[in-house]
């Protein structure tokens, strides 16, 4: 036997019944993983992005002129220093002395033409420690690549040229990825003035230790304490961590008048609350690393979705929800 279907008393009540069932269905849609399968609108992905115009920014231009000297340019006499005691494992000794050890002095003698065992042509750097061994690092090529460095070294007058252009001066830092005195990993606070205390060498992937403290009283933060990022340079190193990636020139706040003192505070401390508009969300955590949207009865909602297990939610381009 059917029972009868019970119906709404009015039109409207129908109409209220069918957008709360409707509403319900998304937001259930919305706790799972993705949107698959109910997506309106294609997804946004890398390839998009590459067809925007690309526009060089003043910070990228800041420290383009300065990087690795090509080994082929290189003449008697130059320094360098060596980051990790593994060095061993690329340096060749004639007279099995001990291999240079991390934080010991290179000086570049001489380039020279070798063969390699089966008969291709080869060049040998040799270098000298400072007791005056010498050592060689052989590439395996008559003409030297511009991209060749010996391993686990970095170049003394590049980070002499990067001391020259920032000591002393003041930025605004983009990264919260700071270390303390001790090397020990610290997040920091982003969107604050520094101001460049020392520049010394870093490691093997990123040869610039930028070292800093607070530059503006107007900041809540400890300005007596000394903290540091490190860098690359170059424009042949493929790196997130360049000078454009860490610093601005001006104020960053200055961009995004509309954003209240509250919302910069979280901002700064990489916080989201409720409320945010999108800017200020990509501000405070960065670029998702996938955007999905879907049409909504009360607009469109996104979700933004990062690596380490984060997203955000939003309806009508503010934050509805998230996992922080």
């Amino acid at each position: 036997m059917t029972l009868p279907r019970s119906k709404p008393a009015s039109g409207h009540t129908y109409r209220t019944y069918a957008l709360l069932t409707s509403t319900a269905l998304l937001w259930a849609v919305l706790s799972a993983s993705c949107f698959t399968g109910i997506e309106s609108t294609p997804k946004i992905t890398a390839s998009d992005v590459k067809r925007q115009n690309i526009v060089v920014t003043d910070e990228e231009r800041y420290l383009s002129d300065i990087g690795p000297q090509p080994i082929a340019d290189w003449t008697a006499g130059k320094k360098l220093i060596v980051t990790d005691s593994r060095i061993s494992l690329a340096l060749k000794n004639m007279q099995n002395a001990p291999a240079p050890q991390a934080g010991e002095i290179l000086t570049f003698g001489h380039r020279s033409p070798a063969t390699t065992i089966t008969g291709t042509a080869a060049t040998d750097i040799t270098v000298t420690d400072s007791s005056g061994t010498p050592f060689s690092y052989r590439i395996e090529a008559d003409s030297l690549p511009a991209e060749a460095e010996i391993p686990f070294t970095i170049q003394l007058d590049m980070v002499n040229d990067v001391r020259t252009r920032m000591l002393g001066n003041e930025y605004y830092i983009l990264t919260s990825a700071w270390y303390d005195k001790g090397g020990n990993s610290h997040r920091g606070l982003k969107y604050i003035k520094v101001e460049i205390t020392d520049v010394t060498p870093g490691n093997a992937n990123y040869p610039i230790k930028l070292s800093f403290v607070k530059a503006s009283a107007a900041d809540t933060y400890n300005s007596a304490e000394q903290f540091s990022v490190l860098m690359s340079v170059g424009n042949r190193i493929n790196s997130t961590r360049k000078f454009n990636n860490l610093f601005s020139l001006a104020d960053p706040r200055k961009r995004y008048p509309d954003i209240s003192p509250e919302n910069w505070d979280l901002i700064s401390q990489g916080r989201v609350r409720i409320g945010m508009t999108r800017d200020e969300c990509r501000l405070s955590l960065g670029k998702a690393s996938n955007v999905e949207r879907i049409n909504s009865y009360g607009g469109v909602i996104e979700r933004w979705t990062y690596e380490n297990g984060r997203y955000l939610i939003f309806e009508d381009g503010l934050l509805n929800r998230f996992r922080q």
